[in-house]
């Protein structure tokens, strides 16, 4: 792939990753709850989470789920685990 491409997807990226939606509705609401401290560790999660996702983007994970469905049925079914193991985590009583 061209690396002229690869800048322009990095900055539409970007650009998408700064717009208003569900991420930043999320720092915005912990800033008020939490204050400006705890708010950056949550910052610093969507910024990671956001750069792991654009790594995987540019090394074609999205294309081998594309034209792998057998693929996508395993990532799809690992995601619902994933899921189901936070659900239960979150609850179980506090100790």
């Amino acid at each position: 792939m061209n690396f002229d491409i690869w800048i322009a997807f990095i900055v539409a990226t970007a650009i998408v990753t700064l717009l208003p939606g569900p991420t930043m509705l999320l720092v915005m609401a912990h800033a008020m709850i939490s204050g400006s401290k705890k708010t950056l560790i949550t910052v610093s999660g969507v910024i990671l989470a956001d750069c792991t996702l654009l790594g995987l983007s540019l090394l074609g994970v999205g294309a081998v789920l594309y034209s792998s469905a057998l693929a996508f049925n395993l990532m799809k079914w690992l995601g619902v685990v994933y899921l189901m193991y936070i659900g239960i985590i979150q609850s179980l009583p506090q100790s």
